[in-house]
């Protein structure tokens, strides 16, 4: 999941340094990128098992 987040991360950056972004496009990766991390959010944390 995380390797997912750092490439939405990365793709978005290129896409808002580009001439010509498509802001719907923009909306769906941040759309992406926040259900991603309310995912890991909710996953328990390694050291509550411990």
């Amino acid at each position: 999941m995380l390797e997912t987040l750092a490439r939405l991360d990365s793709r978005l950056r290129r896409l808002q340094a580009g001439r010509t972004s498509d802001p719907a496009l923009i909306a769906l990766l941040l759309t992406a990128k926040e259900t991603l991390r309310n995912r890991l959010q909710r996953l328990p944390s390694p050291m509550a098992t411990a």
